[in-house]
């Protein structure tokens, strides 16, 4: 009988294998208990895909974000509870994971994700967790589901330890479990990733530090319970490169922001060259001729969140890196030929029409830098500043709830004005979007 059976659910991206079951399985594993993992998204994405576009045809809220366009996938799961389709998806993953005779299945949720998981939850024959990014706002609403035996918020290096063997014994249920610090890597943990066919995913995940450096006004990240940023020690990452490389694949930074400093990244770098290891990362604009060169070694492709180049905007977000900066870094990486995805948000509440044409300009003007880019609209944030503070950015959220706690998304109205110069934005966005695309140069994470 397997102790505790982790399981990954539709709609995952396949791009990366499940780091955070291979970290649990580890803990599991290393407590003396029986513990597998298994990712369902291979067999299940297309099929949940389908039912996803079902509930969006019935239903699309047409204010859940500027441009009014952006996550009507994503905001077409509140109509889920409702869809027999997914009853049916439920009970065919239910009885697939009660084949493996579980004491305990341990289910990791996103934001399309949760509904199919409760539902999953009441089906099977074994007390059920619940963890992940889908559950770190919306773990209040989530308690009164029937099934659960506890939800872990945020980081669960250290509860897991403490309330597992009680949930595997005996018939414990404990509500919300929040960690009592945020996990600070005093310990090695090598994640296992021996249960998946590494053939179906192009990267490994490997973490080298939690917690972001930003402020960013548009972002949720600091409100997670995350904590301050943490470091992984660089011996830590250099044992677990050399257990890690047997598997023979590169590596994705499971980071919130790896190049939290230069010689903090420039040492990432040395040992991942040391072990003939490479890697993709997100790294923020913040990147000299030494750093380039360093990365130019290691680096398959880094994504740069980028988000505006107009500095009347990217102060209204709240971001350190102007323009003179991005443009360092740019160069920087293409004098090394270190191919760079830029990534783009449009339609920031009271930003200005002319910072959207100077962007799109420079964007423009500076195309050759990139090998892909990704121009996003903007999207209110569930305990994000702008949602806190939203009166001082002339917003009315139309709804707050148990979906946009799950959603990490608020739909929300601006004025006539505003939403005016968001259809005069959307339209020369599309425009510059439709240029790169006849170029290849637009980029989307393949489900």
């Amino acid at each position: 009988m397997i102790d505790l059976l982790l399981v990954d659910l539709p709609l995952r991206l396949n791009y990366v294998a499940p780091l955070n079951l291979a970290i649990l399985k580890s803990i599991a594993t290393s407590m003396g208990l029986n513990a597998k993992c298994i990712d369902l998204s291979h067999k299940y994405n297309s099929k949940y895909y389908e039912i996803l576009w079902e509930a969006l045809r019935q239903e699309v809220n047409k204010y859940c974000s500027a441009f009014r366009t952006v996550s009507k996938v994503v905001y077409s799961v509140e109509k889920l509870s409702e869809s027999r389709e997914l009853e049916e998806l439920a009970e065919e993953i239910a009885n697939e994971i009660n084949r493996y005779d579980a004491r305990v299945v341990g289910i990791t949720t996103r934001a399309d994700s949760v509904y199919l998981a409760i539902k999953v939850a009441q089906l099977v024959n074994a007390k059920v967790i619940l963890g992940g990014p889908g559950v770190l706002f919306s773990h209040e609403y989530l308690k009164k589901y029937p099934g659960i035996n506890a939800i872990f918020v945020g980081d669960a290096e250290d509860t897991l330890p403490i309330y597992l063997p009680d949930i595997v014994n005996f018939s414990e249920s404990y509500g919300t479990i929040f960690p009592p610090k945020p996990y600070d890597f005093s310990r090695l943990i090598i994640p296992d990733y021996s249960d998946f066919d590494l053939s179906k995913y192009r990267l490994i995940g490997i973490e080298t530090q939690r917690g972001c450096i930003n402020k960013c006004k548009y972002c949720s990240a600091r409100y997670y319970p995350y904590g301050p940023v943490r470091l992984k020690p660089i011996e830590y990452i250099d044992k677990e490169l050399e257990i890690l490389k047997q598997w023979g694949k590169d590596f994705f930074l499971c980071d919130n922001i790896s190049n939290v400093s230069k010689h903090r990244m420039i040492e990432i770098c040395k040992v991942f060259y040391k072990h003939g290891c490479k890697f993709h990362a997100e790294l923020v604009p913040d990147i000299d001729m030494e750093l380039a060169e360093w990365l130019s070694k290691v680096a398959v492709k880094i994504t740069l969140g980028i988000e505006n180049l107009s500095n009347g905007t990217i102060r209204l977000m709240g971001r350190p890196y102007t323009w003179d900066k991005i443009k360092r870094s740019l160069l920087a990486l293409k004098k090394y030929n270190v191919p760079v995805h830029g990534m783009f948000i449009f339609g920031f509440p009271k930003s200005s029409l002319a910072g959207c044409v100077l962007t799109l300009l420079r964007l423009l003007k500076y195309g050759d830098l990139f090998s892909s880019v990704a121009l996003g609209s903007y999207i209110l944030t569930y305990g994000s500043y702008v949602h806190k503070h939203h009166e001082e950015y002339g917003i009315k959220i139309l709804r707050e709830g148990e979906q946009e706690a799950i959603l990490n998304c608020l739909p929300f109205r601006q004025g006539r004005w505003e939403e005016l110069k968001n259809k005069v934005k959307k339209f020369l966005v599309d425009i510059v979007e439709n240029y790169f695309l006849m170029q290849g140069k637009v980029y989307y994470w393949r489900i």
